[in-house]
């Protein structure tokens, strides 16, 4: 049940993730120079976000039922097919706004004309997109530590009612053995009074057969 509620997170958060890279593709027509390479860099980061998050839930679908399994293999197919698509059309749109040359240019150009070497203008690139993945990567091992947590609550939380339960059933089961042993003493001292009954009983028995054969006994001799 955990495993499938974490996977529908992931699907929900891959879903915005999608929706945002749409958008950004869309916008990125409108805007050239500096916010133009912005936006790239930003496509970019979305789309390794959402590459991660395929990978997290593929790890999720492996250890779900079989059932469930065949179910969201199928949508992470779907998943994939759709975020090769959004990137196969940003790398179009990419290309067709300019090249990567010029966009570059623009970037490292400023108010004074200053100019920057093409190898040091690659470098902080090249820098700037490590960076951007590498925040990208710790925000979404950020997400899983607080996913991870909030499941390890609840499964705390389970086990403490589970303990309670038992903790409860174990007294239970405390007063019935006091009551069965209670029980047991009363039918022993019961039994006991059964048996000194019929011991007095037997008694009574003989003595008054005893009696008769002594009346019998005094009355024949009597009468000889």
């Amino acid at each position: 049940m955990e495993d499938k509620k974490l996977i529908e997170i992931y699907e929900q958060q891959f879903s915005n993730c999608t929706a945002e890279i749409t958008s950004k593709i869309t916008q990125l027509q409108a805007v050239s120079g500096y916010n133009r390479q912005n936006a790239i860099l930003a496509i970019e980061r979305l789309i390794d976000e959402c590459k991660e998050l395929l990978e997290q839930m593929e790890l999720e679908i492996r250890g779900a039922g079989k059932d469930s399994r065949d179910i969201y293999q199928s949508r992470l197919k779907a998943y994939k097919a759709e975020l090769d698509r959004q990137e196969k059309d940003f790398k179009q749109s990419v290309i067709v706004i300019g090249t990567e040359a010029t966009n570059r240019d623009e970037l490292f150009f400023n108010g004074s004309d200053v100019f920057v070497p093409d190898e040091q203008k690659q470098k902080l690139l090249d820098n700037s997109h490590k960076l951007e993945r590498t925040g990208s990567k710790i925000t979404g091992g950020y997400r899983t530590v607080l996913e991870t947590e909030e499941i390890g609550k609840n499964i705390l939380n389970d086990l403490g009612s589970q303990r309670e339960t038992l903790q409860r059933s174990r007294n239970r089961v405390y007063e019935i053995d006091g009551n069965l042993g209670k029980s047991s003493r009363i039918l022993s001292s019961e039994n006991c009074r059964i048996v000194q009954n019929k011991i007095l009983l037997v008694i009574v028995g003989i003595i008054m057969i005893g009696l008769i054969f002594c009346v019998l006994y005094l009355t024949i001799r009597r009468r000889s």
